[in-house]
């Protein structure tokens, strides 16, 4: 839900009056003075929503998020503690539907896109495609989900890269092992994780 901000209240009251009161001045007066308040005050709220946004909020400001909601920094960068207070977020408004579990994941992984596929009859599949590898760690990463499906559903995260994947000699576009003469580490492998 997207909030936007009314910048023309006193304007906008005074075409609300009743017709009986207007050109009053009087009236419209008085009435300019609570709207010249009440603008104020939404331009005051609007600026505490700026600092407590979580994608433009940094250092100090994602410290006051993080003790809002009650998760800590640990030492983490700005980046990595910001998937965590979304992911944080994301769990404390979860109702266990699929929308929201495709969010929460999308969010901690950071990934380019999300398929679901239901396993029937209580299990689904979830892949994720990452332009790089997780920032969190695999338990990290189960630890959340199970935080946010439903008690008694099953559920098989897959990650995929958009790196080079890990592939044997002759297949493009793919790397094999690294050795001591070529320090990449060579292919990546798609990871599973059988949460539960």
């Amino acid at each position: 839900m997207n909030i936007v901000q009314i910048v023309t209240h006193q304007r906008d009251g005074l075409k609300r009056l009743l017709s009986q009161y207007k050109g009053r001045p009087n009236i419209e007066g008085i009435l300019k003075t609570y709207l010249r308040q009440i603008q104020a005050i939404e331009d005051v709220l609007f600026t505490f929503f700026d600092i407590l946004d979580p994608e433009t909020a940094v250092g100090a400001q994602l410290d006051l998020i993080g003790n809002l909601i009650d998760e800590d920094r640990l030492g983490q960068s700005d980046d990595f503690y910001r998937i965590r207070i979304q992911t944080r977020i994301f769990i404390l408004r979860n109702n266990g539907t699929i929308p929201v579990v495709i969010k929460v994941y999308k969010a901690m992984m950071q990934a380019q896109q999300i398929e679901y596929y239901p396993e029937y009859p209580a299990a689904f599949r979830m892949d994720a495609i990452l332009p790089g590898t997780p920032l969190l760690s695999l338990a990290e990463i189960s630890g959340i989900i199970l935080n946010v499906i439903p008690a008694g559903v099953g559920i098989l995260l897959v990650i995929e890269t958009t790196l080079p994947p890990f592939a044997f000699d002759g297949f493009p576009d793919s790397e094999g092992f690294g050795d001591s003469g070529d320090p990449d580490p060579g292919g990546y492998f798609v990871e599973a994780i059988l949460v539960a």
